[in-house]
């Protein structure tokens, strides 16, 4: 792969269809490369394709603070993606990637959030994707700053569903001007 180019993996709509009903658990997150006519199939219907938020906690270990944060009204400690069409959307150290939905291998999965309707088209999301990967390279990743909570926000907004929650990101949000330390702690961590 090289660096700032987009993949996609593109399935046939008999191959989707089993794709995305199956419990298939990705082994690695895909990536968005190619645009492609066979990858257009995909139409909202007059109410339009849901759009979720999955929130992670980032470990089992996070989970306990997590709660206690949330109860206080700061949020807490967590990765996110978006859903649409059945695949999960989201932004690391290695820019924006693709899994299957609630199943990111790094995280616990806490709870899912309807943000919306989406009038958009597969195709289209993956246009629009393209054009956010130009300013969601993996090296602009800041674990409090640029994270995937801050990619969600933007992906929510352009998708037309409006913003994510604030208490997603409010403790990073909180603790931003510690995010030096923070973001070469998460790099030593992640690399």
């Amino acid at each position: 792969t090289t660096s700032g180019s987009l993949q996609i993996q593109v399935l046939s709509p008999t191959a989707w269809e089993q794709f995305s009903s199956s419990k298939i658990a990705l082994n690695h997150p895909i990536r968005i490369r190619d645009v492609c006519e066979k990858n257009s199939f995909k139409v909202p219907n007059k109410d339009g394709i849901p759009v979720l938020l999955h929130i992670y906690n980032l470990s089992k270990a996070i989970t306990p603070l997590n709660m206690f944060t949330r109860t206080l009204a700061h949020g807490g400690i967590y990765h996110a993606g978006i859903e649409i069409f059945g695949l999960e959307y989201s932004f690391g150290c290695n820019g924006i990637f693709v899994e299957s939905p609630r199943e990111n291998p790094r995280h616990c999965y806490g709870e899912s959030l309807y943000l919306g309707s989406c009038q958009m088209t597969n195709k289209q999301i993956t246009l629009l994707l393209a054009k956010m990967e130009q300013s969601w390279k993996g090296e602009s990743y800041k674990l409090l700053s640029k994270n995937c909570c801050d990619f969600c926000q933007e992906l929510a907004i352009e998708l037309g569903v409006g913003k994510i929650p604030s208490w997603v990101n409010s403790l990073a949000k909180t603790a931003e001007p510690f995010a030096e330390k923070a973001n070469h702690i998460d790099r030593t961590i992640y690399k």
